[in-house]
């Protein structure tokens, strides 16, 4: 049986779990951490639909409306901000902040990449070890690793380009 898990507003961790264990997990708000929990372990979601899809993945936080909403076996993310890391699935060890951040639908491929800022990283789907700061910065690209990019706007061309860094305005 699953225990210590607290949940806080209507239908938070109310879906029908499955038979592992799921335990020590957070939640608050409504619909959080609403998916089919099979040994989901350590997770703390605060904010509407938060963590709503997470159904294995462990130490995930995810603060702020439908913030990492569609985890489902993804581990020890961190996703603050309305729909930061919304698209995230089953990438780990991810950092999201900021408003609609890293919202692309982020696959393994995608482990430790970082995105801060309004709509920072937002398109990307495969590319591991990305750090993309800024205003929307790197939004167009989709698939593409190890690539640095920093400033307002920086990088917002290139859609598979890895190995980059830019700095600066556009």
């Amino acid at each position: 049986a699953s225990t210590e898990n607290t949940f806080i507003g209507k239908d938070s961790g109310g879906a029908t779990w499955v038979t592992a264990a799921s335990n020590y997990n957070v939640a608050v708000g409504n619909a959080t951490m609403f998916g089919a929990m099979n040994a989901a372990l350590n997770n703390v979601s605060v904010g509407y639909g938060s963590l709503n899809g997470l159904t294995e993945g462990d130490g995930n936080l995810a603060i702020g409306h439908l913030a990492g909403n569609d985890v489902t076996t993804g581990d020890f993310n961190t996703a603050i901000g309305s729909y930061a890391g919304d698209g995230l699935l089953v990438a780990n060890s991810t950092v999201i902040i900021g408003r609609e951040a890293g919202r692309g639908v982020m696959t393994t491929d995608a482990d430790g990449s970082i995105f801060i800022g309004y709509q920072a990283g937002s398109s990307l789907t495969i590319g591991a070890g990305n750090i993309i700061l800024g205003y929307n910065a790197g939004v167009a690209l989709v698939e593409g690793q190890y690539n640095t990019v920093m400033g307002y706007q920086a990088f917002d061309a290139g859609q598979e380009d890895s190995n980059c860094t830019a700095i600066g305005y556009q």
